[in-house]
Parts: C-alpha cells; sequence; structure tokens
C-alpha cells in the first residue's frame, strides 16, 4: 500500500469522524499473548462503559475522551508507520508503542497511555507469538517480525510512559519471512485461510513485570511497520499447558434472528479465566450472555446483509494464556413459510423405557393443544440422547399439524429430524395459529419406593415450572447440577415447602405433615430462561 505525503492530512481528518471499526487504516495485531490493543480495542471497547461490566477494566481510563466515547480505540489495528522501524531508524519517534503512529497524526495513541495494562502470565524459554492480519492481509510482501524486551532492571510505573531506553538495544527475536519459500523457517508459519501468523521465539529470562515491543515489517517500496506493546508478569512457576478449545457448531451458516450457544468447557488449563468476544464490521447486532463464563449465548439480530462474524475465546490462568475461535457466516433471514420457534430441547438427555414424551403447543388465543395426542411411549431402543429426538420428530412429521421437527438446512424447504441430541428445532407454518411451543415430557419413576421422587407438572414454559415432591423426610436436596437449569437465573416459589437455593442445589428444610411418599407436595421455579421449558429433573437427596 503506498501513501504519499499529501495524503495523509486528509485521511487523518477523516479518522477524526469514524463511529465504528470500519477502518481507514487496517491491518493487524498480536493476538497472542495479547498485545494492548487486543485487550483494549478488540476486546474491550468504548461501548463496554454503557453496561457498567468491562470485558478487561483496566482499560476504562482510555476508553472515553472528555466525556464522549474515545473513537481513536477503533483503530486497534491501525498502528502503523513507513519506517524502517526501531532497528534501522536513526530518529525515534516521541511514542514507543504507537511510533508515532500516521493513522494518529503522529501523536501519542490510546495504546501510548501510562496506565495499568491488562498483563500476560509468562516465563522464559519458547513462546508463540500470533499476529492477527485479518483486516488487511499481507502475506506476500511480508518481510520479517522482530521483538524488543525492557531490560533486566526495568521497572514499571502507572503514569510513566514507555521510553525508548527501558529497551534492549537488539531484539531478542527476528524471524525472516519469504512468501515464495514458506518452509525456508520453521520457527514461523502463516495461516492463510484465517489471515494468521504464527511463530516461535525464545522469551529471555526477566523477573516481574515487563514490556516486549514488536514489530511487523513490510519489503520495499512500501516499507510499512506495525507496531504493538505486549505487557507480560513472568511466573516463578513453569508454564502449564493452556489450550483455548471451542466446540465445533452444529452449523456456520446462520439465518436471521437467534441465539448460539458456544462451549468452552473443552479448554486446557486449571484455574482458567474465560473471556469471550464477538468481532463484526457490525456490533449492535450481537450480544454475549455470560461472556466470562466456559458456556456462553451469543443473541443475533437479522443483518441487512451478510455478516462474516468471528467469536473469540481467551482463557488464561497464573501462568499462560490461549485464543480459539470460530468463524460464522450471518445471513438475512430466508423467506419461508417456516417460522423457528427454538430447540426442542436446550441439552443431551437420556430418557428410560416407559418416559412419554409429546409437544405442547400454545395456541395465539391461549389454548394449548399437544402433538402427538397419545404421548410416544420411549422404549429402551430410542432412549439415547441422539435417538428419542429423531423418533418424536418422525411422529410429529406424519401428522397433518402446522408444526414441524428437525433441521431447516440451507435449499431446504421443510425441516427434517436428525439424530443429534440437540440440534432439532421446532418450527410452525408461519400463517398459523401457534404462539410457541416446548417439549413435555412425562418421567416414569424407576424407583417408586424410594425415599423422594420428584415429577414435573404439565405446563411448564420458559416463565414457569412446577415440581411435585413426595417423601416422607423434611430434610432433603435436590441436586441441579448437570440437569441444564441454572439456579441462579430463576427465583424460587417453595409453594408448600420451606426451601432455599444453595448454589446449584434447593434445600428443603420442612414441609406440611400431608406430604409422604405417596403423596407430592408443590415447589415452583418462576424466571424467563429458555432451559425453564426443557432441563432434566434433579436428583433428590432425603435423611
Amino acid at each position: 500500500m503506498i501513501f504519499k505525503p499529501f495524503k495523509f492530512l486528509l485521511m487523518g481528518l477523516l479518522l477524526l469522524g469514524i463511529l465504528s471499526v470500519k477502518n481507514v487504516y487496517s491491518h493487524g495485531l498480536i493476538e497472542s499473548p495479547a498485545s494492548r490493543e487486543y485487550f483494549c480495542g478488540k476486546i474491550t471497547r468504548p461501548e463496554h462503559t454503557e453496561s457498567g461490566e468491562l470485558p478487561y477494566e483496566q482499560c476504562r481510563p482510555i476508553l472515553k475522551k472528555e466525556g464522549k466515547y474515545n473513537n481513536d480505540i477503533y483503530q486497534f489495528m491501525a498502528v502503523l508507520s513507513h519506517s524502517r522501524g526501531y532497528y534501522q531508524s536513526t530518529h525515534l519517534p516521541a511514542n514507543v508503542c504507537g511510533f508515532d503512529s500516521e493513522a494518529f497524526l503522529g501523536r501519542a495513541t490510546p495504546w501510548d497511555a501510562a496506565i495499568d495494562w491488562p498483563m500476560n502470565p509468562i516465563v522464559a524459554g519458547s513462546k508463540e507469538f500470533v499476529w492477527d492480519i485479518s483486516y488487511g492481509p499481507h502475506f506476500s510482501d511480508t518481510e520479517h517480525f522482530r521483538y524488543w524486551i525492557t531490560r533486566p532492571d526495568y521497572q514499571f510505573e502507572v503514569g510513566k510512559p514507555l521510553q525508548w531506553t527501558d529497551l534492549e538495544q537488539e531484539p531478542f527475536c527476528e524471524l525472516p519471512w519469504d512468501d515464495q519459500q514458506p518452509n525456508k523457517n520453521p520457527d514461523i508459519w502463516a495461516d492463510k485461510p484465517n489471515n494468521k501468523f504464527h511463530m516461535k521465539c525464545t522469551v529471555p529470562p526477566r523477573e516481574g513485570r515487563h514490556v516486549i515491543y514488536a514489530e511487523w515489517g513490510r519489503t520495499a517500496p512500501t516499507n510499512e511497520r506495525f507496531h504493538a506493546c505486549v505487557d507480560v508478569n513472568y511466573s516463578a512457576q513453569q508454564e502449564n499447558q493452556v489450550k483455548a478449545k471451542i466446540a465445533p457448531l452444529a452449523v456456520k451458516e446462520f439465518y436471521g434472528e437467534g441465539i448460539i450457544e458456544l462451549n468452552g468447557t473443552e479448554s486446557i488449563g486449571e484455574g482458567l479465566t474465560y473471556q469471550w468476544a464477538v468481532e463484526s464490521k457490525n456490533p449492535s447486532l450481537y450480544t454475549l450472555q455470560d461472556a466470562k463464563q466456559p458456556v456462553t449465548t451469543l443473541f443475533l439480530k437479522n443483518p441487512m446483509a451478510e455478516e462474516n462474524i468471528s467469536v473469540v475465546l481467551h482463557v488464561s490462568n497464573s501462568a499462560g494464556s490461549s485464543h480459539a475461535e470460530v468463524k460464522i457466516q450471518h445471513e438475512p433471514a430466508r423467506s419461508s413459510e417456516w417460522r423457528d420457534l427454538g430447540k426442542l430441547t436446550n441439552g443431551a438427555r437420556v430418557l428410560q423405557a416407559g418416559d412419554e414424551v409429546q409437544v405442547r403447543v400454545v395456541q395465539k388465543d391461549g389454548k394449548d393443544i399437544y402433538y402427538p395426542a397419545e404421548p410416544l411411549t420411549i422404549t429402551a431402543e430410542v432412549g439415547a440422547a441422539d435417538t428419542w429426538p429423531y423418533v418424536l420428530g418422525q411422529a410429529v412429521d406424519q401428522l397433518d399439524v402446522p408444526i414441524k421437527l428437525g433441521v431447516l438446512s440451507s435449499g431446504e424447504e421443510i425441516p427434517q429430524p436428525v439424530k443429534q441430541a440437540t440440534d432439532n428445532r421446532i418450527y410452525a407454518k408461519e400463517n398459523s395459529n401457534v404462539q410457541s411451543a416446548y417439549l413435555q415430557v412425562k418421567t416414569i419413576d424407576p424407583q417408586p419406593s424410594s425415599k423422594c421422587r420428584v415429577t414435573l407438572q404439565a405446563g411448564n414454559s420458559p416463565y414457569w415450572a412446577g415440581l411435585d415432591i413426595a417423601t416422607d423426610s423434611s430434610q432433603v436436596r435436590l441436586d441441579f447440577s448437570g440437569t441444564g437449569l441454572d439456579l441462579t437465573k430463576v427465583k424460587l416459589d417453595p409453594g408448600v415447602f420451606q426451601a432455599v437455593i444453595e448454589g446449584q442445589s434447593i434445600i428443603i428444610t420442612q414441609k406440611p405433615a400431608w406430604v409422604n411418599a405417596t403423596q407430592p407436595g408443590y415447589l415452583g421455579l418462576n424466571g424467563n430462561d429458555p432451559a425453564l421449558a426443557n432441563f432434566v429433573l434433579p436428583t433428590c437427596d432425603a435423611n
């Protein structure tokens, strides 16, 4: 990319009016270990200040300027210069991390601020560095990557900007790149499908807090350089293996408005913290629920045009960090005669022989109707979590009714049931009288003589579920772990009992005398959570 000098001022003025991540200058940043631009730009943005909870609280001082959004933050991929960088410049700029970036008219960038930056745990030795260059990939004219670190006696101080004299004069890692000979250097490789460079560097020993300064350089005639600072904290521990993993998604194409659950529980490491983020050109279309939990829910609004989004998971512990991402093609809602009412089941659920299933349909006039009219009785052969939804779907599809169970794949006109535990959804004809629909499961207690039995009342929905509890004991624990229902998201109606929520359990401390092993009493759960419409019954322990 060749820039003529008279264009710099014009481009700079245009930058002042940018209110989104549609960058004038857009190229790359270090995502692992996370650079300042990654923590405070790609992951934590000015609009997060409105919710009050920031992915990285340390970013708060630079997210607003004069009471308004600091729009410079959105230029997190544009910290660049046309120079030979730190290694070959005779006149170094005033600001280290931003290198007096041209995208900021030579002034300090937000990432030059002397704040208490988020840090990456690190140990001396081999370390993988990853550059994300997806905002303007340049593989063919990449020349090298270089990394410097602060001197052993460096002392980080909030309020004191990084100086050139704080850095070692020689890079601890220098990796040339020749796109015509990609296998020439085994320590650097290009992940072209994902627009990333990966490389291995040997990080020198240090103690405490330090800063790594890095440059990605392109060949002549551009001599373009991208600059970044990475804040690290050396740990005395040996580095534990930390690996972020996102479970494969059922679909990579999503149409219209809806939700997608993303699961990072397969990530490797002890004492992990989780942070999810969405990368898109139109961030207002996407919201993450439970963004700091192993499992998050992505809410998608209907786009006006095709959107290509990435969902990123960053996991870390006291000794390391890692990133993973999935890409989703989000397209406008398809014109279809079928309306998506949601998942048939939110979690994998094994049914026992004798259990009964059907779909409860709530009509627009408030009346209920059930399909099939007579519940489908589960046998031992079809009780597996990936089998009974398929069998139920086939049973419903044989009926002349306004709903279907299954998956509406691209190009298909009618949903088809699939042998998957959680992929099947409930669809209603667009012009039908159907308001909503939920799975109904009547569980047959395999041990009717047990000290405590729990059954689900008919009519549960995302707003209410009723439990019938039969027991002779006045001290009962209902364990909801693994049921698919998070008790922190519901309100307890103790009904005829005295009961409290403790973590993922409901503790019953007293019951009326008439409740016994054959005569159940009522306990209710209220809220606004789709899991209330479909969850596995809790285990019941009674003294």
